[in-house]
């Protein structure tokens, strides 16, 4: 595109319909490129935004994971002790903490866990090819 450009203008001719058109033709040549690092530009975005959320959905993935385990332990570890009528109030918050969903809770009310992030990716992707 440049050797374009060069032949182009370093043509010197005093036309002015000639002038003109290569006026035209530079600005088109410029908008262009301008065009083509914008797009790059968002596609770069757009991968570094998919990228950094299926980071955090997969380190909330694990943090959920790890606190299921430590949840079950700790109802385990509960169930040996003798005096269970103490215990009883954070049994039930242990197991209601066990039975709920985790995950980024839209304004709508869906609730995006890592499950359904790579189900909806996968069937984008698919439907764009």
């Amino acid at each position: 595109m440049y050797r374009f450009q060069d032949l182009l203008f370093n043509n010197n001719n005093n036309n002015e319909q000639i002038n003109k058109g290569k006026r035209w033709m530079r600005l088109q040549l410029n908008t262009l490129n301008q065009d083509y690092i914008n797009l790059q530009k968002e596609i770069l975005s757009y991968v570094a935004h998919i990228g950094l959320l299926s980071v955090l959905i997969y380190n909330c993935s694990r943090i959920e994971q790890l606190n299921r385990e430590f949840l079950k332990t700790n109802q385990k570890c509960l169930h040996f002790l003798n005096d269970q009528k103490m215990f009883c109030l954070l049994d039930s918050l242990t197991r209601i903490m066990l039975e709920k969903v985790t995950g980024f809770i839209l304004f709508n009310g869906n609730v995006i866990t890592s499950r359904t992030f790579i189900t909806c990716l996968s069937n984008k992707e698919s439907s764009t090819l």
